[in-house]
């Protein structure tokens, strides 16, 4: 077993345990439909990442064709040069045609090198948008836990107050339950770093990582408000 990589059968695994353990104590909680269609996300970024392990054929194909064009195109222009040196014997249409021969070089490793990164580029970019749904998952987790205030246990309720009212004890399982789906989530973003290293895709990843981490103190704030953390 490597420990150098997160293994996405361990994560699921995980999830699945914490879909249970809400489903015995909250069975028709939306915090369970949530960890069920986390469960759903899950299986869809390991299709994704088997998907962006293969190589885009149809990117490639264009990237050769499009390198071969060039090269004969950049063959062309230096028989081409080399003919009108020959014709005209002189110091300045030589350094010109130099010059000239220089920069077409210099446009044309930009465009393949371009083309080059295109493959990359694409697969970058559907990354940051599954990373970016998981960062909204984050939001709706926070979402769940914010009207789980450990003061309303002892206070007086207004026509206003939050109607579900939850026991210490279940209020400290339930919020337990947030951190634990934050830190799951978390977790699935690193699945794309396992695969995509570039910079851009270690950022998304990096606060994805920091948000969770943040909520989760605010989480345990509560927590330790209640006082105490029973087992499940």
């Amino acid at each position: 077993m490597s420990y150098h990589k997160l293994s996405f059968d361990k994560i699921k695994l995980t999830l699945n345990t914490l879909s249970n353990r809400i489903s015995a104590r909250f069975p028709e909680s939306s915090l369970l439909t949530l960890s069920k269609e986390l469960t759903t996300t899950l299986d869809k970024i390991k299709n994704t990442i088997e998907i962006l392990k293969k190589p885009d054929i149809k990117a490639r194909i264009f990237f050769y064709c499009f390198c071969l064009i060039l090269v004969v195109f950049f063959a062309f222009g230096i028989i081409k040069l080399c003919d009108s040196i020959k014709n005209e014997n002189e110091v300045n249409a030589y350094i010109q045609s130099m010059e000239a021969m220089m920069n077409t070089f210099l446009l044309i490793g930009g465009a393949i090198y371009f083309m080059y990164k295109y493959e990359e580029r694409k697969k970058e970019k559907i990354i940051l948008r599954k990373i970016k749904d998981l960062r909204i998952y984050i939001h709706v987790i926070d979402m769940h836990q914010m009207s789980k205030d450990p003061l309303s246990i002892s206070s007086l309720s207004t026509q206003y107050s939050n109607k579900e009212m939850l026991t210490d004890y279940e209020m400290n399982r339930y919020l337990n339950y947030c951190c634990e789906l934050l830190a799951i989530t978390s977790k699935m973003a690193v699945l794309f770093a396992n695969e995509n290293t570039t910079e851009r895709v270690s950022e998304a990843v990096h606060e994805i990582e920091m948000l969770s981490a943040t909520l989760n103190r605010k989480i345990w704030q509560k927590i330790a408000l209640i006082g105490g953390i029973a087992n499940s």
